[in-house]
């Protein structure tokens, strides 16, 4: 399969990594100095578990010009119409969908296809701003964080309420696993898994760091969250904890 890769920041590299990996041909868009890297080193994919990155041979080219079987834009938000402008898509064939989900299974990444991927991602925003605001709170430390059951109880009251007023507006696409567990009467039983969590090497792996290393983009999500949801009652929790309100 010929992938096109657009953006080459942590998202666009795991995946043009694995896909690389599994066989396929990784071209990358060319844009300044992350690309001079990629065209020098390849693209490098540190799994948390193994000590040696490894590297995989992707072909750096300089325009869009070219069929592709699939195209990936891994780009901020607001940089996506930018992005695409370049582009000329058909629709995309089936089998070329199945083979990037059989590429990323084979490489040990759970695979979930959803119809509704604009709402998957606004629930997916409330999910991840409101445990980055919470983790500022405590200096992007999770172990503090944990430590602090009030600000987990108020983490978990406010994703609940960012469901809920999603679901009430009609948006679909919540993850089942997180439909579940944010639920009103499960609040302690999140709350004691989120503590748990924040205090294994997944809250520092998953949450922390990338809190750590991505401001910019975790208030680009609260402001997409709070625009989104402006005007929804019963949404207190959410308000106080995005916008950094004193406890």
């Amino acid at each position: 399969m010929e992938v096109l890769l657009i953006g080459v920041g942590v998202v666009g590299t795991v995946y043009g990594a694995q896909l690389a990996s599994a066989g396929h041909h990784v071209s990358v868009l060319s844009h300044g100095r992350r690309t001079d890297e990629v065209r020098r080193d390849g693209l490098a994919c540190h799994h948390v578990n193994e000590a040696t990155p490894q590297r995989c041979a992707v072909t750096v080219v300089a325009d869009v010009a070219g069929a592709y079987d699939l195209v990936l834009v891994a780009v901020r938000a607001d940089q996506i119409r930018t992005a695409m402008e370049p582009l000329w898509l058909e629709s995309c064939a089936d089998p070329a969908i199945s083979a990037f989900e059989t590429a990323l299974s084979h490489r040990g990444f759970e695979v979930t296809r959803t119809a509704d991927m604009e709402g998957w991602l606004i629930y997916h925003a409330v999910f991840v701003a409101s445990i980055s605001a919470a983790l500022y709170r405590h200096a992007v430390d999770p172990v503090a964080l944990a430590d602090d059951h009030a600000l987990v109880m108020l983490m978990c009251r406010a994703i609940e309420e960012g469901f809920r007023a999603l679901r009430r507006n009609g948006v679909e696409g919540a993850p089942l696993n997180l439909r579940v567990l944010h639920h009103r009467v499960l609040r302690p039983f999140a709350a004691r898994y989120w503590s748990r969590t924040m205090r294994s090497p997944t809250g520092e792996r998953i949450f922390a760091a990338h809190a750590r290393h991505a401001e910019t983009e975790m208030l680009t999500l609260a402001i997409l969250v709070m625009d989104r949801l402006h005007d929804a009652p019963d949404i207190d929790a959410l308000r106080r904890l995005l916008n950094l309100k004193p406890l």
